[in-house]
C-alpha cells in the first residue's frame, strides 16, 4: 500500500496500535483470539488481576476490540474486531519465527 492511501485508514489503525500497546492488554486478546472467555476464567488464563484486568478490559472494549455478553451472573467476552485478531494471529507467528 502507498504512504497516500495509507493517510486514509491511520485513523483506523491508531487506535488499534495503541489499544494493543499494553502488555496486559496484547496478552488479553491473545487469549480472546483463542476463544470466548469469562471474565474470572480470563483473568486467570492471563495471569491478570482486578482492577487491573476490569481496567483493561474496559479499555479493549472502549476501543471496539471486543464485546461482552451476560449470561447468568456471568460476563463473557470475545474478540469484536476481525482485523485485531489477523494482527493477533500475525504477531504471534511473528514472534515463533524467532
Amino acid at each position: 500500500m502507498e504512504i497516500a492511501a495509507c493517510q486514509a485508514v491511520l485513523p483506523h489503525i491508531t487506535p488499534l496500535l495503541k489499544a494493543l500497546s499494553h502488555p496486559s492488554r496484547l496478552l488479553l486478546l491473545m487469549h480472546l483470539s483463542q476463544q470466548e472467555y469469562d471474565v474470572t476464567t480470563l483473568g486467570l488464563a492471563a495471569n491478570v488481576h482486578q482492577p487491573t484486568l476490569s481496567q483493561q478490559l474496559t479499555i479493549l472494549r472502549q476501543a471496539g476490540l471486543i464485546c461482552s455478553r451476560r449470561h447468568g451472573k456471568k460476563i463473557y467476552y470475545r474478540v469484536a474486531e476481525p482485523q485485531a485478531e489477523r494482527l493477533i494471529g500475525n504477531l504471534q507467528s511473528l514472534f515463533k519465527a524467532r
